[in-house]
């Protein structure tokens, strides 16, 4: 293999390992740290500060150490290694910080504990380009022509490394298994580089001979090309912090579509760089290019901001009655790819040419690119922080997107004085004005459009007029709305996503949601303190304040949904004035980690399991964590989908959760298509005086009798599968966990409900026993030899034949 094969092979695969680390390691810093806004945005911050330490520290590298491929092949090592040492820590890190919350909890220590982490292999990883580049520049003609090629290289390996570990590694093996496999990308580099040693033993650098084509910028002028560098490094990642918080929406949140934005927008710095790479030793005024690549970048963010718009029109086209997910995935993603493609593009020529000029004669590469590479990277770092954590929560994206173009246009002025004639500076003047105009008069980014089209297939309504919208904002982590197509029943969601349906004023609407707050006072004589995982639209919260518990903290990760509350009850939720309840806006298994206090019941309503994110809060290791925050006698209750399910992810989630919870059972209503998981470290009784005395209470009963919720035979009768039934339906099943993701790998795939085998609820109905009787203490079974007549009073016949065979001990046969 010749050199620059080798080269090219080195930085592909070194680029593919690198963001494969990015994807996993935010994901897994995010279970010690949190998954707010702004703990992603510290660990994203971190891990590119580091990139720019990296390639800044390879400039103070001395040139003669340069001349063999030992440096490039040392950081590979020590990327590799510190992989491997950090995936326990990483995977253990909570522990870590449950015993010192103060690390997961104050920002400072959050910011010291991250760049502890991820310094030494982020500063490896951002040597890995510049050293490459001082490797294998060795003459003049190679300059321009190099620096394009090895970073389009690299970046398309990021592009691999964004879409491999979204759509193969995580499916397949797990985030563990992803880090693995990017190590040993990194060792392969290292035994290749040992093997091929030889060929990289390079002639001294060969200094310019005769006139350049492409003159090097002056003394006066590299301050300017640094500037650019640094806006369009910062405009670059704003823009894709807003183009992604508007996709996400389009591609529903997934794990999946992430991937995609990510890839796609890598894959077109990638072609920009790679298109530019011929032409730029052949340029001869250089700067007048960067300020026509300016003004066309300004234009193209302008008509982006409007091309998103139509992303849904165009896709429900293209679809038509086409159910095929592959088909659905397919058109969106070549949509995003078309309306990203030419700023994206833009960028990384811009970026290629910059750094060509920044860097001038082959001797200066060593010193100046590693340079221009950090300047462009804390400029993304600078941009990401400001659009995430201030414009967007304020302003919004359309702002943010406009910001970006006026930017860029105005850095062209930088420029005008490189313009020689008239024409040019008038034409880019017009640039300027169009950019302004569009903006002005340009329809701005509708997140209603985006919502309205973008339905999930279980949330179709037989309405064919569009909702009217009664709430829209960006919050920090999703777009929060609130719509009504009645203006009599209102749906709360966020990124389109039906979170929660209510009749105001009445917050009683969804049986399952009302019941998951009441269930600790079916089984605790006396809760005081309850601490629920999402506020939603209140239901279970509501629920709860029935109750004479003296505590009640509720945990919601976005703000904006507490403000949406406000649009559906006047004055917002009753139950939040009273003064027992403690509304905080965290990560609650975060919140749960570091705080370290116990409650007698913990409530979780979150959203779905398919987001990614979300599905943290439904997994072996949060159970584990929920399990060690119970008083003494205290219990777990978890709200679980039925809608967006099939059987193996339902096999996956009971396994955890009934593994982590030596006692338990489920509750399933299902004409609301929930399951309740119930489950405790203490087994779990009925005392049926208890239960009734308590739902005798005038509130309770009041709320609950509109469902036919009068006795305790009614609650009874959802009773579904009992712990050790739960078990054996998931069987061999492999428990989801903080590393395998399952419900978000298999039911983002989703677009109708399964069939045969994988029917959740025909699933649950093959292993429905009414295991009941163990859950009453001997004293207690008459009141379930009243439950089986209830039964038959109610012509429950089926579920009456089973009780009596369970009273008497006698086998089931289900054929």
């Amino acid at each position: 293999m010749t050199t620059v094969r080798l080269s090219t092979l080195f930085l592909f695969l070194s680029g593919a390992a690198s963001l494969i680390y990015q994807v996993t390691w935010v994901r897994l810093l995010s279970l010690s740290i949190g998954s707010t806004s702004v703990s992603v945005s510290i660990v994203l911050a971190t891990f590119f500060l580091g990139l720019a330490l990296g390639s800044f520290l390879t400039t103070r590298i001395p040139g003669r150490f340069l001349n063999t491929i030992t440096p490039y092949l040392t950081v590979e090592v020590i990327i590799a290694g510190s992989a491997l040492v950090l995936l326990p820590l990483l995977l253990n890190l909570d522990h870590i910080v449950a015993m010192w919350p103060v690390w997961g909890e104050v920002f400072f220590f959050k910011v010291a504990l991250v760049a502890a982490i991820l310094v030494l292999p982020t500063i490896c990883i951002g040597a890995t380009y510049p050293l490459m580049v001082s490797l294998m520049i060795r003459e003049q003609a190679e300059v321009g022509s190099k620096l394009g090629w090895l970073y389009a290289v690299n970046t398309a390996g990021a592009v691999a490394g964004a879409a491999g570990s979204g759509f193969l590694l995580i499916p397949w093996w797990g985030l563990d298994g992803a880090i693995y496999f990017a190590s040993a990308l990194n060792v392969a580099v290292v035994l290749l580089g040992l093997v091929y040693k030889k060929h990289f033993i390079l002639p001294a650098l060969n200094p310019p001979v005769g006139a350049l084509q492409t003159k090097p910028v002056t003394s006066q002028t590299q301050p300017i090309v640094l500037a650019i560098l640094f806006i369009t490094g910062m405009v670059a990642l704003a823009c894709e912090v807003a183009w992604t918080k508007y996709l996400a929406i389009f591609t529903h949140t997934t794990i999946y579509g992430f991937s995609a934005i990510l890839s796609i927008f890598l894959a077109g710095i990638a072609i920009g760089a790679w298109f530019i790479r011929c032409r730029i030793d052949h340029i001869g005024r250089p700067l007048i290019w960067v300020a026509m690549l300016l003004s066309l970048l300004a234009v193209t963010l302008v008509m982006t901001r409007v091309g998103l718009e139509y992303l849904p029109t165009i896709h429900a086209a293209i679809i038509g009655e086409n159910n095929s997910v592959m088909i659905d995935a397919l058109a969106k993603y070549g949509l995003i790819l078309l309306v990203l493609f030419l700023p994206t593009a833009i960028l990384g020529a811009l970026f290629t040419l910059n750094i060509r000029l920044f860097c001038g004669p082959v001797e200066s590469v060593h010193n100046k690119a590693g340079t221009a590479y950090a300047v462009n990277t804390v400029g993304g770092i600078t941009g990401s922080l400001l659009a995430g954590l201030w414009l967007i929560p304020e302003y919004g994206s359309d702002v943010v997107l406009s910001l970006s173009a006026v930017l860029v246009a105005l850095t062209v002025l930088l420029l005008f004085n490189q313009l020689k004639t008239r024409q040019q500076r008038g034409s880019i003047a017009a640039v300027i004005g169009a950019v302004f105009i569009g903006i002005i008069y340009l329809p701005p980014l509708d997140f209603s459009q985006m919502i309205t089209a973008s339905r999930y297939y279980f949330d179709r309504f037989e309405h064919k007029q569009p909702p009217e919208f009664r709430f829209l904002q960006e919050g920090r982590s999703s777009v929060v709305s609130v719509i009504t197509y009645d203006n009599k029943h209102f749906w709360l969601q966020t990124n389109s996503l039906h979170e929660a349906s209510v009749t105001p004023p009445d917050p009683f609407s969804w049986f399952s949601e009302t019941l998951l707050g009441l269930m600790p006072y079916f089984f605790l004589d006396d809760p005081q303190e309850i601490f629920i995982v999402g506020l939603g639209a209140g239901s279970t919260l509501s629920a709860a304040a029935l109750t004479p518990a003296k505590s009640i903290k509720v945990v919601e990760l976005e703000p904006a949904v507490e403000e949406a509350t406000h649009a559906i009850f006047e004055g917002g939720i009753a139950a939040l004035k009273d003064s027992r309840v403690n509304l905080v806006f965290d990560d609650a298994r975060h919140h749960l980690l570091i705080v370290g206090k116990s409650y007698d019941a913990i409530l979780a309503q979150p959203s779905h399991p398919w987001l990614a994110g979300s599905g943290n809060l439904f997994t072996k290791e949060y159970f584990k964590l929920v399990a060690s925050r119970l008083n003494r006698g205290g219990i777990s209750v978890q709200w679980l989908n039925l809608f967006n399910m099939d059987a193996t992810t339902l096999r996956s989630i009971l396994k955890s959760y009934f593994t982590v919870f030596p006692h338990g059972m489920t509750f399933m209503v299902s004409y609301e298509n929930s399951l309740i998981l119930v489950g405790s470290n203490q087994p779990l009784y009925f005392d049926h005086k208890l239960i009734r005395n308590h739902l005798s209470q005038p509130d309770i009963r009041s709320v609950l009798s509109r469902w036919g919720l009068v006795t305790p035979y009614e609650l009874y009768r959802y009773f579904s599968l009992s712990r050790l039934e739960a078990l054996a339906a998931a069987g061999d099943m492999v428990a989801n966990s903080d590393t395998n993701l399952i419900p978000e790998v298999r039911l983002a795939w989703l677009n109708q409900r399964p069939q045969g085998d994988e029917d959740a609820n025909k699933f649950l109905g093959q292993h429905f026993n009414l295991d009941i009787k163990k859950y009453f203490k001997s004293g207690e079974l008459k009141w379930l030899e009243k439950f089986g007549l209830y039964l038959l009073s109610k012509n429950d016949h089926f579920r009456y034949k089973l009780l009596r065979r369970r009273m008497d001990n006698q086998a089931i046969d289900f054929d």
